[in-house]
């Protein structure tokens, strides 16, 4: 057995030792400490530094300024490849915990030979996925397999929140082009685009819907199938010498319905006036409705309507005259009445 005992080695620079020759290998045996050890690198038969091991434990590959445990440095593509050669899965463990890689309570990031798997694994069972962007939480999935975009406790399989310019969802294509959005709007409202800046339709809070186009039934898109106007208010009606009341109206797409109550004493009705929509009248008076006798003894009547549109007449049962006489007493007239317009 061959032993090399050095107690000094001069000069300190420039002096080499070779032990063994090619194919030969150098073994420290077990229980042998090695004391006041130093490496500048391990030598790849080159010029320069391959690997170097600082006085941390920190190992450098392609550096000798090491950063952290393992600091992997080079020019061009940098691959890390960790591999299984026998069909088992390959991993990355993450063990912030303790650091013993085992008890389950740590992330991996592995592949089962097909896929890549992301698993979050602590002792307490509720580890989440996060997904960060600059400090902040831009993803999150929690332990029930919820994903929050926006928010870090999301409610629901999929809950997208934006405080500050409220939540869009956009599916499509690229651009504001062929595109569906669903946006909060003002008060919590939804609202859903056909791009980025045509609201289509919203939904408010309080149950009600506004649709920026028609609603077309019976699943043709023809204009005669298309509803493109529903509206409800009050109008107020001029009538007789000096009357008006308060009427109500109901417009569903070009059919108008009025509802108005006129009443008198010894007046003389030939026309009522301030209608909200103008009748839609080619030539001549239109009778749109009959009436009840307006009083004892007089004569049942009809309400047409004049070339212009915007005026309703009372005429008497005949048509004979387009005036309606009260008589004495007080009189009140019922009136409902529809027609069509363009408005």
């Amino acid at each position: 057995m061959s032993e090399i005992k050095v107690n000094k080695i001069t000069p300190r620079t420039g002096t080499t030792i070779t032990l063994g020759d090619s194919g030969d290998s150098l073994s420290i045996a077990s229980g042998v400490a090695l004391t006041d050890f130093t490496s500048t690198g391990i030598d790849d038969n080159a010029t320069s530094t391959a690997l170097t091991i600082n006085s941390s434990g920190n190992i450098g590959i392609g550096t000798s300024s090491i950063n952290s445990k393992l600091d992997v440095r080079g020019t061009g593509a940098i691959t890390l490849n960790v591999g299984s050669t026998d069909g088992t899965s390959a991993r990355l463990t993450l063990d912030a915990t303790n650091g013993d890689a085992s008890g389950g309570d740590f992330p991996l990031l592995l592949s089962d030979g097909s896929d890549l798997l992301i698993e979050a694994n602590n002792s307490t069972s509720d580890a989440e996925i996060r997904f960060r962007n600059n400090g902040s939480d831009a993803i999150r999935i929690d332990s029930s397999g919820n994903v929050g975009i926006g928010t870090s406790s999301p409610s629901a399989v999929l809950d997208v929140r934006d405080e500050t310019n409220g939540a869009n969802f956009i599916v499509g294509g690229s651009g504001t082009t062929n595109i569906t959005k669903i946006g909060g709007g003002a008060g919590d409202s939804v609202t859903v685009y056909s791009n980025s800046t045509t609201p289509v339709a919203t939904f408010s809070t309080s149950g009600n819907t506004l649709l920026e186009g028609s609603l077309y039934l019976g699943g043709e898109t023809s204009s005669a199938n298309a509803l493109d106007d529903y509206e409800e208010g009050t109008w107020t009606a001029s009538y007789g010498t000096s009357g008006t009341n308060t009427g109500y109206y109901t417009k569903v797409g070009r059919l108008v319905t009025l509802n108005i109550i006129i009443t008198g004493t010894s007046q003389t009705f030939d026309q009522i006036t301030g209608l909200p929509f103008s009748s839609d009248l080619a030539t001549g008076s239109v009778t749109f409705g009959r009436l009840l006798s307006v009083g004892a003894g007089k004569d049942r009547s009809n309400v047409g309507g004049n070339t212009s549109g915007s005026i309703l007449y009372l005429y008497n049962e005949n048509a004979t005259s387009s005036s309606l006489t009260t008589g004495s007493g007080t009189v009140r007239l019922d009136i409902t009445v529809s027609y069509l317009t363009n408005a």
